[in-house]
């Protein structure tokens, strides 16, 4: 029986971790002229050429592309592709979302040919994406997760070169731990907040949460405020300091507030703590 093709796998969905895929497909031209105005998109999309031949321009660059080959479109940049009459295209496609595998897809971009790329074993290629379509009616997240390991088995075989890719899992542990390598450099600061880090990481607040929560299961400000909890009883220990020096030294703005996290966290209010500490020094 022979496999339809003409079904979009993904369209939309979304994972709270670092791969963000927008949608997987297959597109076939079946005769149809394609456009041949410049367009721009909002994310990578990778694809491989079933069969047929086609071109695309992107930063000046014409590439005459045919099956057994990749080509990848860059998010935002002004690009022209389509079928040639005679031979027109159909190919298979993941499109993913610019904040996810930029890293990744570099592999591809910097291997010396720009954005196309002849596969190293087609028919090995092919039976990764004929494989997807034969399984679609799987659930979103099966489909998610199935089309992102396919997009892993290929950018490891013929993209990696040896170096190893990240996983996922191991893509937002790092990312986790680089969050709060930044706070531990920030806490101090009464001015530093979450957006800080979001506009280091070129990311959102809401992408900053969702990840840290997903990691570590507290949210971002809660770490943030305990690191500066921490460095308050750390001051407590070694001496004697005015509540609106603690306050600030600790990367706090407002007194009420510090107060209330303190007596939050440690059970005793500012007070009590360094009551405590006198008598356990007695």
């Amino acid at each position: 029986m022979q496999t339809d093709y003409s079904t979009i796998l993904l369209d939309g969905y979304r994972d709270d971790g670092l791969f963000l895929l927008r949608n997987v497909g297959y597109f076939d031209t079946k005769g149809e002229k394609e456009s041949k105005f410049f367009r721009s998109k909002s994310f990578w999309a990778l694809h491989y050429v079933r069969r047929g031949k086609g071109q695309m321009t992107v930063r000046g660059r014409k590439y005459d592309i045919q099956s057994g080959m990749f080509f990848l479109m860059p998010p935002f940049e002004q690009i022209n592709y389509h079928g040639l009459e005679d031979d027109p295209w159909c190919y298979f496609y993941i499109a993913v979302y610019p904040d996810s595998v930029i890293d990744v897809f570099r592999l591809f971009s910097d291997n010396g040919n720009g954005f196309t790329h002849v596969s190293k074993n087609p028919q090995r290629t092919q039976r990764i994406f004929e494989t997807l379509f034969e399984n679609r009616n799987r659930s979103s997240e099966e489909m998610y997760f199935a089309s992102l390991n396919a997009l892993m088995r290929i950018l490891s075989y013929e993209f990696s070169e040896g170096k190893k890719i990240k996983t996922p899992v191991e893509r937002n542990r790092q990312k986790v731990d680089e969050i709060k390598n930044i706070m531990h450099f920030n806490y101090k600061n009464p001015e530093f907040s979450i957006s800080d880090i979001a506009a280091m990481l070129h990311t959102s607040n809401a992408q900053i949460s969702r990840l840290f929560k997903q990691e570590t299961g507290e949210t971002p400000i809660s770490f943030l405020v305990r690191l500066r909890l921490n460095h308050t009883a750390w001051l407590l220990d070694g001496g004697s300091y005015s509540i609106a020096r603690l306050c600030n030294e600790s990367g706090f703005n407002d007194e009420c507030y510090f107060m209330k996290r303190f007596k939050k966290q440690f059970g005793v209010s500012v007070k009590g703590y360094r009551k405590n500490k006198n008598k356990q020094n007695v």
